[in-house]
């Protein structure tokens, strides 16, 4: 894939709405890796996902998603998200 860099770096993230829900989270994911999220219910699962996808602000620390744009709808916001039925993905504008 020629790809130097990882596809998503998240460095000591600090997830959730007016509350955190989870934080210190870090993570370096390379292009062919299969991940999973695991927890109980209410714990960040989705909220993680949606903050990666940058539908919600991290309350702390970075991601970094470093992806190619594949189309769909857009969400103005500090960044640009596209999503389809696979990859969500953001661009910097």
């Amino acid at each position: 894939m020629g790809q130097d860099r990882p596809l998503l770096i998240l460095e000591n993230l600090s997830i959730g709405y007016n509350a955190v829900l989870a934080s210190e989270i870090s993570a370096s994911i390379n292009a062919g890796e299969v991940i999973a999220v695991l927890g109980p219910s209410g714990v960040g699962k989705t909220t993680l996902v949606r903050t990666i996808a940058g539908l919600i602000e991290p309350i702390g620390g970075r991601v970094d998603l470093h992806v190619d744009r594949r189309g769909g709808w857009g969400i103005s916001h500090k960044s640009s998200v596209w999503c389809d039925m696979q990859v969500c993905t953001t661009t910097s504008t």
